[in-house]
């Protein structure tokens, strides 16, 4: 299968992705202002099998964006969340956004930083860091067995602890 080039009219910004339509790299359109290319790659990143996007200037002749897709994406609805992370009788979760530090009127570096025991649960460095500077912290605790012991992971997006939580409960 191939796909031709049929709407390129010299628009100044050409949009390719990785993953779909096809597992090569394709040519998927093309923009005359950068914010439309933004749009167009934004959305191709939304289909399912995207690895990456990337936005050409071919007046400049050079890359502008490479948006690699996060590998986090989850694929389970939320109802069957309970079924792959919960095992006894007495068990639950809590899936909460800026729970802690929002309701304290304080920003999430201000509180991590006064509460360094709570500081804990991220995935990577990374999306602490992410999740800090855009005041965005999502947290899934849950008690997998009683109402005893739990597990936390936090992160910047659902999407993130969900896909973290799966990984952490899978065999």
């Amino acid at each position: 299968m191939s796909l031709k080039p049929t709407a390129d009219q010299g628009q100044r910004y050409e949009i390719s992705a990785v993953g779909w339509p096809l597992p090569e790299k394709t040519v998927i359109g093309w923009a005359d202002y950068d914010h439309s290319a933004e749009l167009m790659a934004a959305g191709a990143r939304l289909s399912p099998g995207c690895k990456r996007t990337e936005i050409r200037d071919r007046w400049g002749k050079q890359a502008i964006q490479v948006c690699e897709v996060e590998p986090h994406e989850t694929t389970i609805a939320l109802e069957q969340l309970p079924a792959k992370l919960l095992r006894g009788e007495h068990t639950c979760f809590h899936l909460t956004f800026n729970d802690e530090h929002s309701i304290n009127y304080e920003t999430a570096a201000e509180y991590f930083s006064g509460n360094p025991d709570w500081d804990r649960g991220w995935i990577s460095p990374e999306e602490r860091e992410k999740a800090i500077t855009t005041n965005s912290v999502w947290t899934l605790q849950w008690y997998p067995e009683t109402p005893i012991g739990f597990h936390i992971v936090r992160a910047s997006s659902a999407a993130a602890v969900i896909a973290a939580a799966l990984k952490e409960m899978s065999p």
